[in-house]
């Protein structure tokens, strides 16, 4: 909904940051919707073990996947009156994978 919100009021040029406000890492995303949506095992490497894999892991590769983003969305939100419809991206993804389960 937020995309169409955009798309239907925003000024040509103008740039939104989207997002709900729990912050989350790639990594834990990751966790999050294998194990507790997906219900399977999710193996997470610790992070010194990088060292003993022969360079299979690239230290970029590890920080891609710890890094966290925080957005400032107020822009979105008061410009446009959006709304979130999932309080966080746990609520998100449980919602998506209920679909998911309705459609098979």
């Amino acid at each position: 909904m937020a995309l169409v919100s955009a798309a239907e009021e925003a000024q040509p040029g103008e740039v939104f940051n989207v997002a709900d406000d729990e912050p989350v890492s790639l990594r834990d995303f990751i966790d999050h919707f294998g194990r507790a949506e997906l219900h399977r095992f999710t193996y997470r490497l610790p992070r010194w073990s990088i060292r003993f894999l022969g360079g299979q892991i690239r230290k970029e590769q590890v920080t891609l996947l710890e890094q966290s983003t925080t957005m400032n969305t107020a822009a979105f939100r008061d410009r446009l009156g959006w709304k979130l419809r999932y309080g966080s991206y746990k609520e998100g993804l449980a919602q998506t994978v209920s679909l998911w389960n309705k459609r098979t």
